[in-house]
């Protein structure tokens, strides 16, 4: 019994290991291009950039490249056999490179791509708006990672949250409000200053 138990999970372990393995996804986050910007103003947005990826579920490991690649031009972000070089040499499953330019006095465009490496194809390349302001910068950053991964925006998720409330009550039927009727007449009431 013992013997063939142990042939058993010989060839389930392997199995384990490999199916977790193959659900893993490993990403890069190049530096961003500066456009009329300071570099080092760009080198910040990448790293917050690659902060939030690497806080998301969809992504194993995030790793942010430490030099851009001399490869990577403004027009290489156009170019899915460029991009995906550079991806494959860093043995990533996906990319993210982008460009950061001026837009007014007080804001940056980012212009940002996720590239499949393995599939050589555009999963989303979107530009966005963001304020210069460093706080402003950094509560808005997740929204927009978030829709650069999964295409969903902050607005339309907040009004999937509103509308799955919503749906929630209409869900409960009339006697499920009996039972806060019963709590609200049982439940002893509070004071309230000056009653």
């Amino acid at each position: 019994m013992n013997v063939s138990l142990s042939r058993l999970l010989t060839g389930f372990v392997p199995a384990l290991v490999f199916s977790q393995s193959a659900w893993a996804t490993e990403a890069i986050v190049t530096p961003f291009l500066p456009r009329n910007v300071n570099s080092l103003v760009a080198l910040n947005i990448t790293s917050l950039v690659a902060s939030e990826m690497d806080f998301m579920s969809e992504y194993e490991m995030v790793e942010q490249l430490d030099e851009r690649p001399g490869s990577l031009t403004v027009s290489c972000l156009s170019k899915t056999s460029c991009l995906g070089a550079i991806g494959r040499n860093a043995g990533a499953d996906h990319l993210v490179a982008g460009s950061v330019a001026k837009s007014g006095s007080n804001a940056f465009e980012l212009y940002l791509v996720l590239l499949d490496v393995n599939n050589g194809t555009f999963i989303r390349r979107k530009t966005f708006g963001v304020s210069s302001a460093p706080d402003q910068m950094a509560d808005k950053m997740g929204g927009i990672v978030r829709e650069l991964v999964t295409g969903v925006s902050p607005q339309q998720l907040k009004n999937q949250d509103s509308v799955a409330s919503a749906d929630d009550f209409a869900m409960m039927e009339d006697d499920d409000f009996g039972d806060f009727e019963e709590l609200e007449s049982s439940s002893p009431r509070v004071g309230v200053p000056g009653q």
